[in-house]
């Protein structure tokens, strides 16, 4: 008999334990049914507010940790270029201007003569000559994969010639010039840029008589290294087949060129690679 106090004693320590716990896990505001809230008080009403309350210690208009940096400039740029080739047919130097929107468009002037090798005016060879050529150039960026850029290049210029030595009973010539396709820019290293595509060459002589100069496809590779931060060094080699005049125009054409260009104006890190 003298066992039933202390059993009761027993029950009543258990029970006591058992409700201060029940209240213990009442008060928790998560167990009590309170909305879990942001750094601001404010409760959390959409699941994907609770990404948010993450961030409470960030400034309310930061970006995420992992957002990429961007490279490209955000103003304007300019550039002026010098180069010089050496083809089948010819050797020459040019002058090169581009301007660059801060979308990545990009603009240009080309201007270059040469002393032919071998040339044609209807359909007549060129054994010795000279050749001055001009032409817009536009870049238009189609896609970007990381460090690779893809632009669509368009061309649009006038040639004129004019032959030493020549069979034609022409002595000089005037060509549209005109060539567009895809050209690829790969920022493999922040110190070299590799580049390749192809080109669509479309020429029309139109004097002494309207014909066709030249049709065909070019291939390109070339590489770029900066020589400092504002300035580019590049070489680039070009070659394909030809067509024109009937089958008496250039079958092919191989060229190599190298040159150096300058960006101008005021912006940060090393502009070179966006031209």
């Amino acid at each position: 008999m003298s066992s039933l106090p202390r059993r009761a004693r027993g029950w009543a320590v258990r029970r006591g334990r058992a409700l201060g716990l029940a209240a213990a896990l009442a008060a928790h505001p998560a167990l009590a049914g309170d909305p879990p809230t942001l750094a601001s008080g404010g409760p959390v009403s959409d699941p994907s507010d609770a990404a948010a309350a993450g961030l409470a210690g960030a400034p309310p208009n930061a970006a995420p940790a992992s957002a990429p940096p961007t490279s490209a400039p955000a103003g304007t740029l300019h550039a002026l270029g010098v180069q010089g080739g050496w083809s089948n047919v010819d050797a020459g130097a040019g002058l090169s201007y581009r301007v660059r929107l801060p979308g990545g468009t990009q603009f240009g002037l080309d201007a270059r003569y040469a002393s032919l090798r071998e040339g044609y005016i209807s359909g007549y060879a060129v054994e010795s000559g000279a050749a001055l050529a001009g032409s817009a150039v536009a870049m238009i960026p189609w896609a970007r994969f990381g460090p690779v850029d893809l632009d669509v290049r368009l061309s649009a210029g006038a040639r004129a010639l004019d032959a030493d030595e020549t069979r034609s009973p022409d002595r000089s010539s005037t060509a549209l010039t005109t060539d567009f396709g895809p050209v690829v820019n790969v920022h493999a290293a922040p110190w070299l840029t590799l580049r390749t595509g192809w080109l669509n060459v479309v020429n029309l002589q139109l004097a002494p008589a309207t014909d066709l100069d030249a049709l065909g496809q070019i291939v390109l590779a070339g590489v770029a290294v900066p020589v400092g931060d504002r300035l580019l060094a590049h070489a680039d080699f070009e070659t394909g087949g030809l067509f024109g005049y009937d089958g008496d125009g250039g079958k092919y054409l191989t060229r190599v060129s190298v040159g150096l260009r300058w960006v101008l104006g005021e912006s940060g890190g090393r502009p070179w690679t966006t031209f």
